[in-house]
């Protein structure tokens, strides 16, 4: 196949891929079987580590497995060397280099390629060999093209997945504001309530406090008034008797 034919297929292959990793798993069986490669690994850059996202060939056994899935941080190994400087290598034989670093699948001969965004390196795309110079530096300019086609699509599918992570973190956190508000006003509807039971009841306590003052005062008043009563009666029974006395005493003296 010409090298513009597995650029258009590989063009095809992403049009319709927006999920962060349906794309990633995407590109690597799309450059895996375009380029004839045994293996294809996607890195993916997060923070200063470079982790395993999709594979074609012996890391990807079955459906979207990975397996034994490796991180490496960027600076370290030729994939790691690769991110930081941003240069494409192809390592004829990978037993000559101290940097490899072996995975299930021990390559002799491995190429890998930055995916770059806006100058800097988002992705590495790893390929590796059983066979010792098994890629041209037509492979390297092929592979290169690739990325850099793939490179504003990755770029875009992680912008809508950070944004996407962000929405679900703003909608969790705008329901635990709705629960904490609709918490809060039950507790203020409590305290309102709480209070009107304390107002009534403090007004009761006034109104009990008003009645009883001038009850205790016709009380005790009464008592008095009672005391009062006998004294005046028993002062006016005095003077009838004093009276029926005189009356008395007037007849005795009248009949001598």
């Amino acid at each position: 196949m010409l090298g513009v034919e597995k650029i258009n297929a590989f063009a095809v292959a992403m049009l319709d891929k927006a999920d962060l990793d349906d794309l990633l798993w995407s590109i690597a069986q799309s450059v895996g079987e375009a380029m004839g490669f045994d293996d294809c690994v996607i890195y993916l850059l997060r923070g200063e580590v470079l982790v395993q996202m999709a594979a074609f060939g012996v890391k990807n056994p079955k459906d979207r497995q990975l397996l034994e899935k490796i991180e490496i941080p960027v600076g370290e190994g030729i994939v790691g060397t690769v991110a930081l400087t941003g240069i494409a290598e192809i390592i004829s034989d990978t037993t000559c280099d101290s940097r490899y670093i072996e995975d299930q699948f021990s390559g002799l001969s491995e190429l890998a390629v930055p995916v770059i965004y806006e100058g800097k390196t988002i992705a590495v795309f790893d390929s590796e060999s059983a066979q010792k110079n098994a890629f041209a530096e037509n492979d390297k300019d092929l592979m290169q093209v690739i990325a850099n086609i793939a490179s504003p699509r990755i770029a875009s599918a992680k912008y809508h997945r950070r944004l996407r992570t962000t929405q679900l973190r703003l909608k969790r956190s705008n329901t635990e504001l709705e629960a904490r508000m609709a918490e809060l006003e039950r507790n203020q509807q409590s305290m309102v309530q709480s209070e009107k039971m304390a107002s009534v009841g403090l007004l009761a306590a006034g109104i009990a406090h008003e009645i009883n003052n001038p009850l205790g005062f016709s009380l005790s008043n009464m008592t008095m008034l009672k005391e009062y009563a006998q004294e005046i009666s028993s002062v006016r029974q005095g003077l009838i008797d004093n009276k029926n006395i005189e009356e008395k005493d007037k007849a005795a003296l009248s009949s001598e």
